[in-house]
Protein backbone atom coordinates (compact mmCIF):
# COMPACT_ATOMS: atom_id res chain seq x y z
CA UNK A 1 0.00 0.00 0.00
CA UNK A 2 2.78 2.97 0.85
CA UNK A 3 4.16 2.27 -2.95
CA UNK A 4 0.81 2.77 -4.30
CA UNK A 5 -0.50 6.33 -1.89
CA UNK A 6 2.95 7.50 -2.80
CA UNK A 7 2.37 7.69 -6.27
CA UNK A 8 -1.19 9.01 -5.80
CA UNK A 9 0.00 11.74 -3.50
CA UNK A 10 2.72 12.29 -5.74
CA UNK A 11 0.76 12.97 -8.82
CA UNK A 12 -1.83 14.69 -7.12
CA UNK A 13 0.26 17.32 -5.67
CA UNK A 14 2.25 17.13 -9.12
CA UNK A 15 5.27 16.33 -8.03
CA UNK A 16 5.90 13.29 -9.49
CA UNK A 17 8.90 11.66 -11.49
CA UNK A 18 7.90 10.09 -14.23
CA UNK A 19 10.93 7.39 -13.98
CA UNK A 20 9.88 7.45 -10.60
CA UNK A 21 5.94 6.63 -11.36
CA UNK A 22 7.44 3.78 -14.36
CA UNK A 23 9.35 2.16 -11.85
CA UNK A 24 6.67 2.65 -9.04
CA UNK A 25 4.26 1.33 -11.57
CA UNK A 26 5.99 -2.01 -12.47
CA UNK A 27 7.14 -2.86 -9.22
CA UNK A 28 3.17 -2.56 -7.74
CA UNK A 29 1.81 -4.36 -11.14
CA UNK A 30 4.07 -7.56 -10.47
CA UNK A 31 2.00 -8.23 -7.21
CA UNK A 32 -1.39 -8.10 -9.23
CA UNK A 33 -2.85 -11.86 -9.12
CA UNK A 34 -4.09 -13.54 -12.53
CA UNK A 35 -7.83 -12.48 -10.72
CA UNK A 36 -6.79 -9.08 -10.86
CA UNK A 37 -6.83 -9.21 -6.81
CA UNK A 38 -3.97 -7.82 -4.61
CA UNK A 39 -2.47 -9.95 -1.53
CA UNK A 40 -2.21 -7.49 1.24
CA UNK A 41 1.43 -9.20 1.84
CA UNK A 42 3.92 -11.80 0.46
CA UNK A 43 2.46 -15.44 0.15
CA UNK A 44 -1.22 -14.37 1.43
CA UNK A 45 -3.66 -17.47 0.45
CA UNK A 46 -6.57 -14.28 -0.51
CA UNK A 47 -6.13 -10.56 -2.31
CA UNK A 48 -6.85 -8.09 -0.32
CA UNK A 49 -9.62 -5.72 -0.52
CA UNK A 50 -7.57 -2.52 0.56
CA UNK A 51 -4.40 -3.23 -1.22
CA UNK A 52 -6.63 -3.72 -4.31
CA UNK A 53 -8.42 -0.51 -3.69
CA UNK A 54 -4.91 1.14 -3.63
CA UNK A 55 -3.42 -0.14 -6.57
CA UNK A 56 -6.46 0.78 -8.22
CA UNK A 57 -6.17 4.51 -7.18
CA UNK A 58 -2.21 4.41 -7.95
CA UNK A 59 -3.31 2.70 -11.56
CA UNK A 60 -5.61 5.50 -12.11
CA UNK A 61 -2.99 8.28 -10.90
CA UNK A 62 -0.25 6.83 -12.68
CA UNK A 63 -2.59 7.67 -16.30
CA UNK A 64 -3.24 3.81 -17.04
CA UNK A 65 -6.19 4.08 -19.25
CA UNK A 66 -9.52 2.92 -18.01
CA UNK A 67 -9.79 0.79 -21.24
CA UNK A 68 -6.09 -0.96 -20.30
CA UNK A 69 -6.75 -4.85 -19.77
CA UNK A 70 -4.93 -4.72 -16.17
CA UNK A 71 -7.13 -1.77 -15.18
CA UNK A 72 -10.21 -3.34 -16.31
CA UNK A 73 -9.08 -6.66 -14.08
CA UNK A 74 -8.10 -5.22 -11.36
CA UNK A 75 -11.79 -3.06 -11.32
CA UNK A 76 -13.69 -6.27 -12.15
CA UNK A 77 -11.90 -8.10 -8.92
CA UNK A 78 -13.04 -5.18 -6.99
CA UNK A 79 -16.80 -4.98 -8.37
CA UNK A 80 -17.08 -8.65 -7.83
CA UNK A 81 -16.16 -8.29 -3.83
CA UNK A 82 -18.17 -5.49 -3.15
CA UNK A 83 -17.45 -2.30 -5.59
CA UNK A 84 -15.39 0.47 -4.73
CA UNK A 85 -18.39 1.43 -2.24
CA UNK A 86 -17.17 -1.27 -0.65
CA UNK A 87 -13.76 -0.35 0.22
CA UNK A 88 -12.11 1.10 3.73
CA UNK A 89 -12.83 5.59 3.80
CA UNK A 90 -9.28 5.90 3.07
CA UNK A 91 -9.06 4.01 0.48
CA UNK A 92 -11.79 6.16 -0.95
CA UNK A 93 -10.01 9.25 -0.26
CA UNK A 94 -7.04 7.91 -2.55
CA UNK A 95 -9.59 6.98 -5.24
CA UNK A 96 -10.71 10.60 -5.14
CA UNK A 97 -7.11 12.12 -5.50
CA UNK A 98 -6.27 9.78 -7.77
CA UNK A 99 -9.47 11.31 -10.22
CA UNK A 100 -11.44 7.88 -9.66
CA UNK A 101 -14.10 8.79 -7.63
CA UNK A 102 -15.84 12.45 -7.74
CA UNK A 103 -16.31 13.69 -4.24
CA UNK A 104 -19.30 15.22 -4.13
CA UNK A 105 -21.32 12.23 -5.96
CA UNK A 106 -19.85 9.95 -4.16
CA UNK A 107 -20.89 11.16 -0.29
CA UNK A 108 -24.12 9.88 0.79
CA UNK A 109 -26.27 12.44 2.74
CA UNK A 110 -26.68 11.76 6.35
CA UNK A 111 -29.80 11.33 8.21
CA UNK A 112 -29.93 13.04 11.77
Amino acid sequence: APTAQVLVVERFLGIDAPQETAAALAWLTRHVREDGGVAAYPGASHPSLTETGYLYAALAAAGVAEEAPLRRRVLSWLTSHGGLRALDPLVQTYLVLAGVLHLWRFLQPVQV
